[in-house]
């Protein structure tokens, strides 16, 4: 057993480590025969007997259309003889077998690795492989991608519950990028399979499986990230794929086209029909305070000092809303762990910025009064 790393197997984990990573951040064109392999071999070693069609998407949207297509039958364009998408029996089975069978990888991989490092030597590979692979990809980039992704198929009419398989996917990295680094750095005897690190490393984003045909979307051409390893970009798309679909980030924070490349040409409209808080925040960032506030109209009303010394505004706007009838409230907050300033939506019949703040917990003000705030 290996009571701690040497100094040889830290160099060999990060040159591992560093070549996964240029790896999955490549420019360079996917592997689309070293992709389909891979999906083969994934159904073969779930225990699926049947050959399924391979189709690759070149973008969200293409998988849209691809899976639009299915759900209606409408195989021809698509040639998908035998589609059973409406037969969700098969196509949740897949899913699960998949499921099932990376879940005993890793439980199988967990005991090996108990039987041949120390608790603090495993716990050490764990933050400097596993937790680093996940910030740096799955957490800064796939899953965010994904959750646009998967968003953008709703708003073309797919429902969730008709993609029952959303794996493996790029966000698969940090489990099947850690016992890579094991099994090629140290050389342990980890099972995990080659095929589902090369769908991750050949360029495959995430995986529809079915039980006749299976869409893989391809990782997207164009990814910029900012210092934080988040995708971002002050100057257009921080995400593109072949297809041309682009979207848009501001620090993580997926926003619209607007709020990038013509931020002089938004409106009042924009900003307050948008609903999460997050993308508000977005939109107070970019535009700035000043004109933040000068698009919207807004007047303070009420000034407080939290505990932190953080100042808390309650605004309204100056005009009444012709929608809502009366005037709207803002209560400008600032996120304790992050420093982030939040402009939240907040009812009109509330008058002091501790009333509006105890409101976003739930709280009157009379009930919130936190000793630490985080």
């Amino acid at each position: 057993m290996h009571s701690e790393l040497s100094n040889e197997d830290f160099n060999s984990i990060s040159r591992q480590k560093l070549r996964l990573l240029r790896c999955f951040f490549s420019d360079s064109e996917p592997k689309l025969v070293s992709l389909a392999s891979s999906v083969l071999s994934l159904y073969k070693a779930s225990g699926i007997q049947s050959i399924p069609n391979i189709y690759i998407a070149h973008g969200p949207d293409r998988a849209a259309e691809m899976l639009l297509h299915a759900r209606g039958r409408d195989c021809e364009n698509l040639y998908l003889p035998n589609c059973t998408f409406g037969q969700h029996i098969a196509a949740v089975s897949v899913a699960d077998q998949l499921f099932n069978y990376t879940n005993r990888i890793s439980r199988e991989s967990i005991q090996k690795m108990k039987g041949y490092f120390s608790d603090e030597a495993l716990l050490e590979l764990r933050n400097m492989v596993f937790a680093d692979l996940n910030f740096q990809c799955g957490h800064a980039y796939a899953n965010i991608i994904i959750d646009s992704l998967v968003q953008r198929y709703r708003q073309k009419g797919l429902l969730y519950d008709e993609l029952p398989s959303l794996y493996p996917s790029s966000s698969d990295i940090d489990w099947v990028g850690y016992y890579s680094i094991l099994r090629e750095a140290i050389h342990l005897d980890i099972s995990v399979p080659r095929f589902y690190e090369n769908f991750i490393l050949r360029g495959g984003l995430l995986l529809h499986a079915f039980d006749s045909f299976a869409v893989i979307v391809l990782r997207p051409a164009v990814i910029l990230r900012n210092e934080n390893l988040v995708v971002h970009n002050e100057r257009g798309a921080a995400v593109c794929w072949p297809d041309g679909l682009s979207y848009y980030f501001w620090h993580g924070v997926q926003v619209p086209e607007k709020l990038i490349m013509s931020p002089q040409t938004v409106i009042y409209d924009d900003i307050i029909s948008e609903e999460n808080a997050e993308v508000r925040r977005c939109y107070q960032e970019v535009l700035g305070s000043e004109q933040f506030a000068n698009i919207l109209g807004i007047e303070s009303i009420d000034i407080k000092t939290d505990k932190a010394g953080n100042e808390l505004v309650l605004f309204r706007t100056r005009e009444r809303d012709k929608f809502a009838g009366d005037h709207i409230y803002f209560a400008k907050v600032i996120c304790p762990s992050t420093a982030r300033a939040y402009f939240l939506c907040v009812p009109p019949q509330i008058k002091s910025v501790e009333e509006a703040v105890a409101w976003t917990f739930g709280k009157s003000a009379g009930e919130y009064s936190p000793i630490i705030e985080t």
